[in-house]
């Protein structure tokens, strides 16, 4: 396990960009991203990621690992939580992002959060078009999850994300009773896109 930490770490780097009230330096728009460390170093690599082989050992190791992660992360949940609805998310994005990106290496938007009477000033914007540089020099594609009814969704395609897939969870009521569902105000099915933009073509 130390050993594949370590290769995490070495392979990939957490990046948090934020903006800041200027009046009193309180942090109003946050982003946290996951940054490949390896670019995309041939146009063949963007343009085929799927002619990559993986061998069977190669898969059954990242099932195990997968296996294993779970298992610890379930276990780390409060016991108040709704644990089984959590791992069928949890398996679900990871099984979406798996299909689009197909191991190529990317750059990963984790988390967007603006303060409130901060929403609407191009916050959020600014600081993921200051990432899309970076993975443009790179030349690496950058990917996003998000619910299909978010309004944010409209921002990432502005900024250039294409939709490349969904992951739906058919039926919610297996995991929450109807008078929850209705409290929080969800419906029976649930649905995750994936996105990515690829990058742009430097100019010499």
């Amino acid at each position: 396990m130390t050993s594949r930490i370590a290769r995490q770490i070495e392979e990939n780097s957490m990046l948090f960009m934020v903006a800041r009230d200027v009046r009193n330096g309180h942090v109003v728009s946050v982003a946290q991203w996951t940054v490949s460390a390896s670019p995309a170093t041939t146009p063949e690599h963007i343009q085929h990621p799927r002619e990559r082989a993986q061998t069977l050992q190669e898969e059954e190791d990242r099932e195990e690992r997968e296996a294993f992660e779970d298992e610890v992360y379930f276990n780390s949940l409060p016991s108040t939580s709704n644990r089984a609805l959590i791992m069928e998310f949890t398996r679900g994005l990871r099984n979406l992002r798996q299909r689009i990106l197909q191991g190529q290496p990317h750059f990963l938007l984790e988390n967007l959060a603006t303060h409130p009477e901060h929403r609407g000033c191009g916050l959020a914007a600014k600081l993921i078009s200051d990432v899309l540089d970076m993975a443009d020099e790179r030349g690496v594609v950058t990917y996003l999850e998000t619910a299909d009814d978010n309004r944010a969704r409209g921002l990432y395609e502005r900024l250039g994300f294409q939709e490349r897939g969904r992951e739906t969870i058919r039926d919610l009521s297996k995991f929450a009773s109807t008078e929850d569902m209705e409290r929080v105000g969800v419906e029976i099915e649930h649905t995750h896109v994936g996105f990515v933009r690829d990058p742009k073509q430097r100019k010499d």
